[in-house]
């Protein structure tokens, strides 16, 4: 599994958000990968063991210890973790209610790929969760963490 955390500048003007050519649209991100309960850095050193975590519960040391990293690596106040457990439900198909903030803005058709009509997610974090198999990508899924404040 697969999950690229990015953040779009306040100031940023791209229109179109490419999820892992951050160049494109002057965005921050980085990569991490899952798997066997581990969670590791792409290109660059971190490793977080989630083994006996629940993986489903917004207070788990898992969203806590991504809010760091997210806050450390991007320069930018973490998500709050609740919304990092909801996109995770969601990731997963286990989202069972409606969330304001969390909004989806790609699956697999759109190849992490989506659009920031006139900076309405300028400030704001995305997520892209994908599982790759060889050279098949699926249930990929991005999302946009909204910022409260936005009208």
């Amino acid at each position: 599994m697969a999950l690229t955390v990015g953040w779009i500048p306040v100031d940023a003007t791209a229109e179109l958000i490419t999820v892992g050519d951050p160049s494109l649209a002057g965005t921050l991100e980085m990569d991490l990968e899952i798997i066997n309960e581990q969670i590791r850095g792409v290109g660059f050193d971190y490793h977080f063991d989630t083994t006996g975590l629940n993986w489903f519960d917004n207070q788990s040391g898992i969203f806590k210890a991504l809010a760091a990293l997210i806050s450390s690596r991007l320069g930018q106040t973490g998500p709050p973790t609740r919304l990092l457990a909801y996109a995770w439900a969601l990731f997963q198909w286990e989202l069972e209610e409606d969330v304001p903030e969390l909004i989806l803005v790609g699956e697999e058709e759109t190849a992490g790929e989506f659009t920031n009509p006139a900076g309405l997610y300028n400030g704001c974090f995305y997520l892209r969760y994908f599982v790759e198999d060889g050279t098949e990508v699926f249930g990929e899924k991005t999302v946009v963490l909204n910022r409260t404040d936005h009208a």
